[in-house]
C-alpha cells in the first residue's frame, strides 16, 4: 500500500493527510480572464484553505469551450 502524502500547513505547521476523500475543488474568480479550478484541502487543526494544485476542465467532443 502507498504512503499517505502530507503537506504543512502554512498557518498553523499542522501537517494534512492529501486524502482523496478530503480533496475539493475551489473556483478562483478572475476578474481580468477565465475563472481557475484549485485542488484544495483544508487544515484540520485551524481550518486554514490549502490550495496544492490546478484542476483543469474536462473536455467533451461538441462542446463548445464557453459552455464550461
Amino acid at each position: 500500500m502507498s504512503e499517505i502524502k502530507k503537506i504543512k500547513c502554512r498557518v498553523c505547521g499542522n501537517e494534512i493527510e492529501l486524502k482523496k476523500e478530503n480533496r475539493y475543488t475551489g473556483i478562483e474568480r478572475n476578474m481580468l480572464g477565465p475563472d481557475f479550478l484549485r485542488d484544495c484541502y483544508d487544515c484540520p487543526v485551524c481550518g486554514c484553505q490549502s490550495v496544492v494544485n490546478n484542476r483543469l476542465k474536462t473536455y467533451e467532443e461538441g462542446r463548445d469551450e464557453n459552455d464550461f
